[in-house]
């Protein structure tokens, strides 16, 4: 009985450890994917900002 709780108690940890970083991960990929859409953003808006810019000047 020892040696399955013991192999039990392995097994549980291993699973909980492997729970554990794979949200860490999943934390680092959603702070990633924020920056990445910030970014775009800001992209996006300069670009509109470009052409409006650029559309006037061609009147």
């Amino acid at each position: 009985m020892l040696n399955f709780t013991s192999k039990f108690t392995t097994l549980l940890t291993d699973f909980v450890q492997e729970e554990v970083f794979m949200m860490v991960g999943v934390k680092d990929e959603l702070q990633k994917l924020r920056h990445q859409m910030m970014s775009i953003q800001i992209l996006l808006k300069d670009a509109k900002k470009r052409k409006f810019d650029d559309s006037s000047i061609e009147l």
